[in-house]
């Protein structure tokens, strides 16, 4: 069964080899620009995790009003037990 699986898997992944290509070869071209590059490198970088850390603290700040309204909700409807 595990065979199978690897198999299936492998005979998946060999029909996208271009994928694999791709990738290879971008990851070998920003290599070669983050060493031809290092100061603008670490610039991006820093402007990415400035823009991912943004993206997340938003993203936390709606997620908790939401769940502190769902949970004034769901208290609102709980059945009361005496």
């Amino acid at each position: 069964m595990i065979e199978q699986f690897w198999f299936s898997a492998l005979e998946e992944s060999s029909r996208h080899w271009w994928i694999h290509l791709i990738r290879g070869l971008a990851a070998i071209a920003f290599a070669v620009l983050a060493i031809a590059w290092p100061a603008v490198t670490v610039i991006v970088l820093a402007a990415l995790v400035a823009v991912w850390a943004t993206v997340l603290g938003v993203s936390e700040l709606v997620q908790a009003f939401q769940l502190r309204s769902l949970r004034r909700q769901l208290r609102m409807h709980q059945p009361k037990f005496q």
